[in-house]
């Protein structure tokens, strides 16, 4: 059943009702209604609804829900509703959600802004479980936008309090960005950066880009922050120990406190005239002073254990006049008011993040996590813990962090009168200020780092060209001895009662000379490649150092392609102290044209039978074996295996084998099957029929001829049937010889080894029984060895 009513609109008490589910509405300043279908009831199945809200130009559409109860699904694959900026749904998406938890941390209190003056609404329901549905007002608003931004090491990331837009930028001068604050008065971005040790400014969102502009020299910014009424940027100095002050575009800076043990973070109370800072040393405190550094007060002290444990993550609220930290070495969030009554521990929920920066509005406390690189979200309430949010995959580092309206709303006071000071004027208490002159920056020595050799002092003496200004104070002279490590030089500048600072490092490094060690290096390398190519691809094993820190480049890498031919392979490592070494092989591509190897292939082999069976008479042999310079090689043809049966006659048999490249070669040899010679047998006949001695003795002949060892040689081994002493087929007794054997029945013949001594002068035979008859080769001087007796003719 198609619902008539997609959706209830209530606009000044007007209820609208439709026949379709596809509205366009107009937002006004005065609160309207929407609500899903048959609401408070659940909602119907199967609908998609869609409502196109415009509201004046330069104006932004909010949408503050009251009730949000869909189904529930993976992905909100199911039911559900969704929000994009535009009407054409080409603009950014805004929300996708469903179930009953309205989606923290982007909208904690239920209120969405649009970015512009359009917005689509998409309600979806599918066939099944349905639930309450929702209920918003909507209305347009014209107030400033609200954007967190916040550093991310080598960029600064932004995103829209209540809406989608987000995005970063990053310029190549950016080291290690730690501090950032804006001042929405001119539209100037305010950053930190700890590695590039300066402080910058440039223009943000919704302004021309330009490029970054150095204002401030030699420092280690740490905390950081704007006092917007007065034109001032406080920061926190790690390295110098200080809190220093600085007109926003870098003409005068002043250091208005000094030995700290470790300052952290800096928050200001710009309509009261005081500062905020916590100093993390052994004994970790928050402390407040005035906007000239003056007056000096502990709030709260030994909030952490031991040095450096971190309280870096500190807050205002101006509107409760309430400072908020996270101590992160005892996982707590506390409070307290401004003048350190009402010390309170609120929550501890912290112990597996290190938060650096802390803000808070007043729906949430918001701060950077650098352990697991995002924004994390907790409810003022504190009864929501941990939604975290990351824009930047990978990034791992999130520090600095602030909440700031992109416009300004007006002028806001300042207890300094115009030109009052002709260079800062720092607020006070009770709408006071001070003036101090300030001296420009100064500028110091660049780092410097020496070294000394193994073996050697390690106290080097250093010198440096000092700064032209007066110096008041200077920890280090040029020409002084530095010992190993780092040491800090400090100058201290006085000019009407204002104190400027300058430093640089001098490092101090002993210089190894023992080069890298490789742990392996690999032999000279032959790739072999087929016939009509030119290239092969050749990887090596990886090549590791004793000291892993130690750097490599390779003149070519593994995996690369090689041609024929024969290329050297140079691997050069160096350590930090530029000690080099190498490690040198060649690599060398032939092309495969060897044909593989076959060894042991048998002789000729001839077997003499006194029966012949119908079947074929056994042959038994020793096959050969087969090898090849590269890679694998097979047997592409074989010939019947050995213990096979043979009819009388010769027959060949090849052994062919093949290499990964198509290289062949070939083994042959013969196997003679012979029948004994039956004359012998019509003797014995003849003789017998005669009678007498005579048949005596031609038995005796008879026995004694078929007990006669014929002498049989081994023939050299067949290969490839090419060149010159090739055997005919035909003639399987010539050159080349063989062995015979005679054999009673169709029993195998022994192996029998024949034993040497001198060439073919003596050869002697140990049959394995008297049973067969062994035929030599006719030409040769033979040996018949019978057990016990010996006669050579």
């Amino acid at each position: 059943m198609f619902h008539l009513l997609c959706f209830l609109i209530g606009f000044v008490g007007f209820a609208l009702g439709q026949t379709d589910c596809e509205h366009e509405l107009t937002a006004t300043n005065i609160p309207a209604t929407i609500t899903s279908p048959n609401f408070p009831s659940n909602y119907p199945n199967n609908l998609r609804c869609i409502i196109h809200i415009k509201s004046p130009e330069r104006s932004r559409i909010e949408l503050n829900f009251t009730t949000f109860e869909l189904e529930d699904s993976d992905d909100c694959a199911k039911d559900s509703l969704v929000i994009d900026n535009g009407i054409d749904g080409g603009e950014r998406l805004l929300l996708h959600s469903c179930g009953t938890t309205w989606t923290w941390p982007r909208f904690p209190d239920g209120l969405v802004e649009t970015s512009g003056s359009e917005a689509t609404i998409v309600f979806v329901t599918d066939s099944s479980v349905s639930a309450r549905g929702f209920s918003f007002e909507y209305r347009y608003i014209q107030t400033p936008q609200e954007v967190l931004f916040f550093t991310a090491e080598t960029s600064i990331q932004y995103i829209y309090r209540r809406n989608a837009r987000n995005g970063y930028f990053n310029e190549t001068s950016m080291k290690n960005v730690s501090a950032v604050d804006f001042d929405p008065s001119s539209g100037f971005l305010f950053y930190g950066d700890s590695g590039a040790r300066q402080i910058s400014r440039r223009n943000a969102i919704g302004t021309t880009p330009s490029a970054s502009e150095v204002i401030v020299t030699d420092v280690d910014p740490f905390g950081f922050r704007l006092d917007i009424p007065s034109r001032l940027l406080y920061w926190t100095d790690a390295t110098l120990r200080t809190v220093s002050v600085t007109d926003l575009d870098g003409t005068h800076r002043s250091t208005i406190i000094s030995d700290l043990d470790h300052p952290g973070a800096i928050v200001v109370e710009p309509y009261k005239g005081y500062i905020y800072y916590t100093d993390m040393g052994s004994l970790v405190k928050l402390a407040r002073a005035d906007g000239d550094g003056g007056n000096q007060v502990t709030l709260a002290q030994g909030l952490g254990q031991g040095l450096y444990n971190t309280t870096t993550a500190l807050a205002i609220d101006l509107e409760e006049r309430v400072l908020y930290w996270i101590d992160s070495s005892l996982d707590q969030l506390h409070s307290v008011h401004y003048d350190g009554s009402g010390h309170q521990s609120l929550s501890s929920a912290y112990s597996k993040e290190n938060p650096f920066a802390l803000v808070v509005d007043s729906y949430a406390f918001i701060f950077t996590d650098p352990t697991f690189g995002r924004l994390r979200f907790d409810s003022r309430d504190l009864t929501v813990h941990g939604l975290g949010l990351t824009l930047t995959p990978g990034t791992t580092y999130y520090k600095g962090l602030t909440l700031r309206s992109l416009s300004s709303t007006g002028a806001e006071p300042s207890v300094c009168p115009n030109s009052a000071c002709s260079g800062l004027c720092l607020p006070k208490p009770n709408d006071r200020y001070r003036c101090v002159t300030g001296l420009p920056t100064v500028v110091c020595p660049e780092d410097i780092e020496v070294t000394f050799m193994q073996g050697e002092s390690p106290s080097v003496q250093v010198s440096w060209t000092e700064p032209v200004d007066t110096v008041v104070t200077q920890s280090h002279h040029p020409g002084d001895y530095f010992t190993e490590g780092v040491t800090t030089v400090i100058y201290s500048f006085s000019k009407d009662g204002s104190i400027v600072d300058c430093s640089f490092t001098v490092t101090v490094i002993e210089r190894d000379t023992t080069p890298p060690v490789f742990l392996n290096c690999p032999d000279p390398i032959t790739a072999w490649i087929a016939p009509g190519t030119t290239s092969e691809l050749v990887s090596w094993d990886m090549i590791t150092l004793e000291n892993p820190s130690d750097a490599t480049r390779s003149s070519v890498q593994p995996g690369s392609e090689f041609y024929i031919g024969t290329e050297e392979v140079i691997v050069e490592a160096w350590d930090s102290s530029s000690n080099i070494a190498w490690c040198n092989f060649t690599v060398t591509v032939r092309v495969d044209n060897i044909s593989p190897e076959i060894s042991h292939c048998p002789p000729d082999l001839i077997v003499t039978v006194i029966t012949p069976s119908a079947a074929g008479t056994v042959v038994d042999w020793i096959e050969p074996t087969l090898t090849d310079n590269y890679g694998d090689a097979y047997w592409s043809s074989t010939p019947p295996p050995p213990g096979s049966r043979f009819p009388i006659g010769s027959t060949m048999l090849t052994y062919t084998g093949t290499d990964t490249f198509g290289n062949m070669a070939s083994c042959s040899f013969y196997v003679t099957v012979d029948a004994v010679n039956e004359g012998a047998n019509n003797l014995l006949l003849i003789v017998v029929v005669g009678g007498g001695v005579s048949v005596l003795v031609v038995i005796v002949v008879i026995v004694a001829a078929v007990l006669t060892i014929r002498y049989c040689r081994r023939a050299a081994p067949q290969t490839a049937a090419t060149g010159p002493g090739t055997r005919n087929p035909a003639f399987p007794h010539e050159e080349g010889g063989g062995y015979s054997t005679h054999v009673y029945g169709d029993n195998p013949p022994p192996y029998i080894e024949p034993i040497w001594d001198n060439q073919y002068s003596k050869n002697m035979y140990r049959p394995a029984s008297m049973e067969h008859i062994y035929e030599p080769s006719p030409t040769m001087p033979h040996t018949y060895a019978l057990p016990n007796t010996q006669a050579t003719h």
